[in-house]
């Protein structure tokens, strides 16, 4: 229910979109609780988008077979991470290199 006021503001144009989406089940999950910072992300007009971090092994395993004779110790691998944003139309995977790159992911 969202309070009467005489101004139709864009904050209580988005609540309705989303007690709208909810109703017609295109809202939240069941066990999915609706928090206040969700809220305001909602009124703020920020979306929700699947976030990963990918790890890799760029010796593709060398590094576990040579690096005790290289290095004199074991190392397993020599790992990189990025971590990867699937917005609707694209997918990208941020890494830092010295400064922060984008790139597609894998």
């Amino acid at each position: 229910r969202l309070v009467q006021s005489p101004k139709n503001v864009l904050e209580k144009q988005w609540a309705q979109e989303v007690l709208k989406k909810d109703a017609e089940g295109e809202g939240f999950e069941e066990d999915e609780e609706f928090s206040y910072y969700d809220f305001l992300n909602v009124m703020l007009g920020r979306k929700r988008f699947k976030v990963s971090i990918f790890l890799y092994d760029i010796s593709n395993g060398v590094a576990a077979k040579w690096s005790w004779l290289l290095l004199g110790q074991h190392m397993p691998g020599i790992w990189h991470s990025g971590i990867v944003v699937e917005w609707p139309n694209r997918s990208a995977e941020f890494w830092f290199g010295g400064s922060l790159f984008e790139s597609a992911p894998g």
